[in-house]
């Protein structure tokens, strides 16, 4: 020790003048000697952590004090804070610290200029001489190194009280450790590390280990030192990153403490999108978020998941993505999926994990896409509930017709009371969704106009290689022939309820039986194969093929009055179109020549009819 001493001795009688902030010749002259910007170490690793808490001195009983900066908690160990306090060296109570000459028994050697130089520097005042005897006394037997020192300097009331911006602060770490001014793009470079999460700690920790600090250590003879790393967002910056990231949508910094929480439960079990999921699931993002725009949300997506704005095109592609009925959940997972946030995950050493969808709407979003299609021609956005009900009623029982169907029938659809060609545009949205093309829409608009039925083009729709593509893209039927024969005849005469009825009536009339307990299939099957029969076997082939092509329709089992008196078993078909019940009656047009196809109940000219029951 007494060879280190006078080593020093002779170091301090080769300095000149009394050696102050940026005056020390040695210091300049190893400044000389550096290139004008040296890059430092910025990123930690579990190995350096290690690394360095091996090189710190460990004190025996050292606990962990916490000093609050601002609105940061900084770790100081008791021995800093020993360090720091002894003999009322930085700060007493709030009391000002008397600031006398130093003692003449201590040597104005290279210790006392760097200690000096921390009181300059650090403190913007001249060392008391308690204060200076002990930061000298201990850097000089090696209870401290040079970087404890300035960490103790820099963690000590008297500097937080200074309340630095972070700007200024990331300034003053230039002056200290590498004894210089930091630029402008060098400062800013810095404040960006500081906001995306990390402690003052990981700053000092990245000038420390420095080659500029390195040399200034060098120069006036101190040990370095090092700094470990021992928080969660030190340890893992990129993951701290992704906190912030995270909390921007709160429009809040994150504390410290929360930013750790998340790194150790995300790293231990959890994952990058489980992370986000459950800062978007909080109670403090719906009440934030609850009455946000899509677009708003869009934008929210942009920032937890990826740390960044999107622009204009991005998020109308997002929104046409919604406006498909699909949830916002559903756009969650396709960024949770993504390769730029499985690259963002990657690099902070975490599972990206991902978003199990639960609603049917989400699974088969193909269809949800059909279901919205058809809420189009109403000239309404459908709930997520409406669209969810007609997605798991089409992939289980239904098919893409009868969902079209469900709309094309319904009395809202009625009442909109829509021309021939806005009928063929909703065609067109609803069973293709897409616009039609002008040749498409000029040939079926002309079908209409000279007297096609709005049920046959609509059929002529869902017969089509088009319709049939999507169906089968999407994973669902694209129409269900529940009765073949029926089906049979539909494509010989058109998929049409008036052409049907046409049929059922036009059959040669034979006597049959005449109740209603053999049933409906029974009579139909009798009337497709033989062509002929009576008034139950006509309403049951019609009854049949009006179910075939969409239409809820009952046969019904009755009487009609005689000519000889009395009351006669008859049948007929009943069918409800916009909330009015219609009668249908082959054998009533057979008999009579007139027409039976969609009257009323006591409509002038009819039979009066006798409702019995609805037969099986």
């Amino acid at each position: 020790m007494k060879k280190k001493h006078l080593q020093k001795q002779i170091l301090a009688a080769m300095l000149t003048g009394v050696i102050v902030v940026n005056t020390c010749p040695i210091v300049a002259m190893a400044a000389e000697t550096m290139p004008p910007e040296t890059e430092m170490v910025q990123e930690a690793t579990e190995e350096t952590t290690a690394t360095e808490a091996a090189e710190i001195p460990e004190t025996p009983g050292a606990e962990v004090q916490t000093e609050l900066s601002g609105s940061e908690a900084v770790e100081v160990t008791t021995a800093e804070a020993e360090t720091e306090m002894a003999a009322a060296d930085v700060e007493t109570g709030t009391e000002e610290i008397p600031q006398t000459d130093a003692p003449e028994d201590i040597a104005e050697d290279s210790v006392t200029a760097f200690v000096n130089r921390l009181y300059n520097v650090c403190l913007e005042r001249e060392p008391d001489s308690a204060g200076l005897k002990n930061w000298h006394d201990r850097i000089s037997s090696d209870s401290i190194s040079a970087v404890d020192a300035v960490k103790g300097f820099l963690n000590s009331k008297e500097y937080q009280n200074r309340q630095l911006s972070d700007e200024v602060y990331i300034a003053n770490l230039y002056q200290v450790f590498l004894n210089r001014t930091g630029s402008s793009s060098e400062i800013q470079h810095w404040l960006i590390i500081y906001q995306q999460g990390v402690s003052k700690n990981y700053l000092m920790h990245g000038f420390s280990n420095s080659t500029e600090f390195t040399n200034l250590c060098a120069s006036y003879g101190v040990t370095r030192g090092s700094i470990a790393l021992t928080e969660e967002r030190d340890k893992y910056p990129n993951v701290a990153k992704m906190v912030v990231n995270c909390y921007a949508v709160l429009d809040r910094t994150p504390s410290g403490s929360e930013i750790n929480q998340w790194i150790s439960k995300t790293r231990n079990g959890g994952s990058g999108t489980a992370l986000v999921k459950n800062i978007l699931q909080s109670r403090e993002y719906q009440n934030k978020s609850k009455n946000a725009s899509d677009a708003d949300y869009i934008a929210d997506l942009y920032q937890a998941f990826f740390g960044r704005s999107c622009n204009t095109s991005e998020v109308q592609s997002w929104k046409n993505v919604l406006s498909n009925g699909v949830s916002r959940n559903y756009l969650m997972a396709q960024f949770a999926s993504s390769a730029e946030f499985k690259k963002t995950c990657s690099a902070g050493g975490i599972s990206s994990g991902n978003i199990t969808l639960t609603e049917e709407r989400d699974k088969h979003p193909g269809v949800a896409k059909m279901v919205a299609g058809c809420y189009q021609i109403l000239g309404r956005t459908p709930a997520g509930t409406e669209v969810e009900n007609w997605v798991k009623k089409t992939i289980t029982t239904g098919s893409g017709a009868e969902l079209a169907d469900g709309f094309f029938k319904s009395q809202e659809y009625h009442n909109k009371n829509t021309s021939n060609a806005q009928y063929v545009n909703d065609l067109y949205t609803a069973i293709f969704g897409r616009t039609a093309d002008s040749r498409g829409f000029s040939s079926w608009k002309n079908a209409l106009d000279n007297g096609t039925s709005r049920d046959t083009v609509r059929n002529a729709f869902y017969e089509s290689a088009e319709f049939k593509q999507l169906c089968k893209k999407n994973g669902i039927v694209d129409k269900k022939n529940r009765y073949p024969k029926a089906a049979a005849v539909l494509n010989q005469v058109g998929w049409d309820l008036k052409a049907a009825f046409q049929w059922s009536a036009g059959m040669k009339y034979s006597k049959y039986t005449a109740t209603a307990a053999p049933g409906t299939e029974y009579y139909a099957n009798y009337g497709f194969t033989c062509k002929t029969g009576n008034c139950y076997v006509m309403a049951a082939t019609f009854c049949e093929m009006a179910r075939e092509l969409g239409y809820d329709a009952k046969q019904i089992s009755g009487s009609v009055p005689l000519r000889s008196g009395g009351y006669g078993p008859h049948s007929w078909v009943e069918i409800e179109i916009n909330g009015t019940t219609y009668v249908f009656d082959p054998d009533f047009t057979n008999e009579t020549k007139r027409n039976g196809y969609q009257i009323t109940y006591g409509q002038s000219g009819t039979w009066r009819y006798n409702r019995g029951s609805v037969m099986n």
